[in-house]
């Protein structure tokens, strides 16, 4: 696995409450990993 190379710091300036966080979706769903929709069934 290569280390990340995108410069990130852009961000900063943005001055976030949190940080951004990455999301990456997946064809196959990866093994070990729970599903959240019971967690967000009262939002609905």
């Amino acid at each position: 696995m290569r280390a990340l190379q995108t410069d990130l710091s852009i961000y900063k300036k943005f001055d976030f409450e949190k940080p951004p966080v990455g999301v990456k979706f997946l064809f196959n769903k990866p093994e070990g990993i729970e599903r959240l929709e019971h967690l967000f069934s009262g939002y609905q």
